[in-house]
């Protein structure tokens, strides 16, 4: 069969594009967007009544907002720390540090998708609006190469923490308005998501020890700092039971929480028996991170169910 030049540089062509695009999925962390996204998902759920046709709209935009939001953090702080993370062998496969995209090209992208963010959220309502430019502080704060709150521990914590209960308050408040009953349930996702970033810092224990970032687990140790991501986890769950039991949450979630907590707890004591390093803790991210997406997708369930 023969193939004439245009048809080989359309094919060309093609691969280019194929071959950016994949490069752009691994550098945006699609899976990870989607996944940290739900945070906003369920605040959108939750402050609905009634799931009609004219609010789909703004839950797109917001959903679209903080998926813009999320990507431009995480090229923010891949261009942040590339100075440190270029010497890291556990980060070699990053489409910036193997050199697929520039520093220029995540610069861009990264202002572009941060612009994106703030104008979707200002299509929706001031609140959010508010919402995204303080999560955008939050992360100038925690990776700024000026200000670099990464390298105090607690405090970097504190952040992360913070940053998801906004994430959360972004879905809540997409019909303009904020609650009591919406922070004491962004709360619980700040807890979780802080004992999330500590598991973190002790996958780039190493990497920061070298860098001289005085992680919380370079202060403290992997060891105990796993076991204060093990109490925060614990501490969400009994949070959860507590607002079930105040009615500002379904009862039926501390179901939820009596067959999801055993099985956590059960990895945790399998990574804890290990010597902790990069490895365990991938395999335990990776177990933590199934059982929290199934229980968010049971939680938004049985909120939906509770209308």
């Amino acid at each position: 069969m023969n193939i004439s030049i245009r048809e080989l540089k359309n094919l060309n062509f093609t691969s280019i594009l194929i071959r950016r695009a994949q490069i752009y999925y691994k550098g945006l962390r699609v899976k990870e967007i989607i996944l940290i996204g739900g945070i906003t998902f369920i605040g959108l759920v939750f402050n609905t009544n009634l799931f009609i046709p004219k609010i789909f709209l703004k839950w797109i935009l917001i959903m679209l907002s903080s998926y813009s939001l999320l990507s431009h953090a995480f090229l923010s702080n891949d261009w942040s720390g590339y100075y440190y993370d270029k010497y890291d062998v556990n980060k070699k496969n990053r489409p910036l540090i193997k050199g697929e995209m520039s520093l220029t090209e995540v610069r861009i992208l990264s202002l572009i998708l941060l612009v994106i963010s703030l104008i979707l959220a200002a299509t929706v309502s001031y609140i959010s609006l508010i919402i995204v430019a303080a999560i955008v502080i939050l992360n100038y704060l925690y990776s700024g190469r000026k200000v670099f709150l990464k390298s105090v521990s607690v405090i970097s914590t504190i952040i992360h923490g913070l940053g998801a209960s906004l994430g959360f308050l972004l879905g809540y408040t997409y019909n303009g308005t904020l609650d009591l009953r919406g922070i004491y349930f962004a709360f619980y996702f700040g807890i979780v998501y802080s004992a999330g970033h500590l598991n973190h810092e002790i996958l780039d224990f190493d990497s920061d020890k070298k860098s001289g970032i005085s992680t919380n687990a370079n202060v403290v140790g992997k060891r105990k700092t796993f076991i204060s991501s093990f109490i925060l986890f614990s501490l969400s769950f009994l949070y959860i039971i507590l607002l079930a039991l105040n009615n500002i949450l379904p009862l039926t979630l501390i179901l939820g929480f009596i067959i999801t907590y055993p099985i956590y707890t059960y990895f945790f004591l399998k990574t804890f028996r290990s010597s902790l390093d990069y490895k365990a803790m991938i395999w335990f991210r990776q177990k933590y991170r199934i059982i929290f997406l199934l229980w968010g997708i049971f939680m938004a369930i049985i909120i939906v169910f509770n209308k």
